[in-house]
């Protein structure tokens, strides 16, 4: 499995390799809406202190009230 840079750059020849293989297509609305995930997904993974305490805060959130 994989997604995104730098599968979608090689698609064509992996489905050349491997015939049967699937493919899961998803759109945004536009290529603005497009860059703004890609840029929040970028961001994450360079400055992931930035961006991770979203997440981890509400991880926290669900497993109180899990308890």
């Amino acid at each position: 499995a994989t997604m995104d840079l730098p599968f979608a750059l090689y698609y064509t020849q992996i489905h050349e390799i491997y015939p049967d293989c699937k493919f899961i297509l998803t759109v945004r609305e536009n290529s603005e809406v497009w860059f703004r995930s890609w840029d929040v997904l970028t961001k994450s993974i360079t400055q992931p202190a930035q961006y991770g305490s979203f997440f981890f805060t509400h991880v926290n959130r669900l497993n109180y009230y899990m308890r």
